[in-house]
């Protein structure tokens, strides 16, 4: 691998670990695709919409075992992603005049229903668990479940990915609206977060009062919560140790956006509005959550139909 190229990928990584994206993946996907550029006498800094194609064409057609290709459809729709994201990269620091994995025809795999949503009760005594973070173990316990208290109820109120919450500063929390602003990492587009009542009232207590006292000398003062590297880790420990205690399975910072569309989608509300807090271009994305509500109606069947039967 050439001097420059090397150079190039070790700034992306280091880039996308700063955005507190996983990096292992990225790079062996990249190191693939560099090792097909060079079987193919391509220019990394170069490469058009077909040569985009066929790349995606050779993942696909990869042969393994007893016939069935290497590398399943969702497999390569995520490696094709962290290409695109690579390439998304050269363009803002404009070493490439396009990106042409933007262009190709991808492939489309069957949406699967959301794993890690537990219903409103259920996470509703999971969040109790943190409320009660007085009960950590001393005072730097304490300060990691209160923490991890005010951010939880904030993603479950604003279904917000973990990036968008690290990434929060003081002035984009405003109170008079019950709003809080939040920008996608990936694509720069910013959205209102609607702070619902109880959400707004943990999230001004630790601002106006209890902030201070939470942040560490470490902490980067110009944050909301005065990390971002860490703010992930922080959150799934946190949930899948109360989840354990309550026999659950694990339960991870993006099981929260799951976990409030549907329940806001099974308590009635309107689709398009969920749409609008999830920051879904296409209504099709925000549909997957219909099925996690299609899943109730057989217990509703159950319950009122009048020819169920009579134990």
């Amino acid at each position: 691998m050439s001097d420059t190229r090397k150079r190039i990928l070790t700034e992306y990584l280091e880039y996308m670990k700063f955005q507190n994206r996983p990096i292992a993946e990225r790079k062996s996907t990249l190191l693939l695709y560099f090792r097909y550029l060079d079987e193919q006498d391509i220019d990394f800094l170069r490469p058009t919409v077909p040569q985009a194609q066929d790349f995606q064409r050779h993942l696909a057609m990869l042969p393994g075992r007893q016939g069935v290709p290497y590398y399943a459809t969702a497999t390569v729709i995520a490696m094709m992603g962290r290409i695109t994201s690579f390439y998304g990269y050269l363009k803002m620091k404009k070493l490439v005049p396009y990106n042409p994995f933007t262009e190709i025809a991808r492939f489309r795999g069957e949406k699967s229903l959301p794993r890690e949503i537990l219903s409103a009760e259920e996470l509703g005594g999971v969040l109790l668990l943190l409320k009660r973070f007085m009960k950590g173990r001393g005072s730097a316990g304490q300060r990691r479940l209160y923490k991890a208290h005010v951010i939880a109820e904030l993603m479950y109120s604003t279904g917000a990915r973990i990036h968008e919450i690290a990434r929060l500063t003081v002035a984009e929390v405003n109170f008079g609206r019950g709003v809080v602003l939040l920008c996608d990492a990936k694509t720069g587009v910013q959205r209102y977060g609607i702070l619902n009542e109880y959400a707004g009232r943990v999230l001004r207590l630790y601002v106006e009062e209890t902030r201070e006292y939470v942040l560490t000398g470490r902490s980067d003062r110009r944050l909301l919560f005065g990390s971002f590297l860490d703010m992930r880790r922080l959150i799934n420990e946190v949930m899948s140790e109360a989840c354990g205690q309550k026999g659950f399975k694990r339960f991870t910072s993006h099981a929260f956006r799951h976990c409030m569309a549907s329940h806001l989608l099974k308590n009635g509300c309107d689709i398009r509005y969920i749409q609008e807090m999830l920051g879904h271009e296409s209504i099709g994305s925000t549909q997957i959550y219909t099925r996690v509500v299609k899943e109730d109606l057989r217990g509703v069947i159950d319950e009122y139909h009048p020819r169920k039967l009579k134990v």
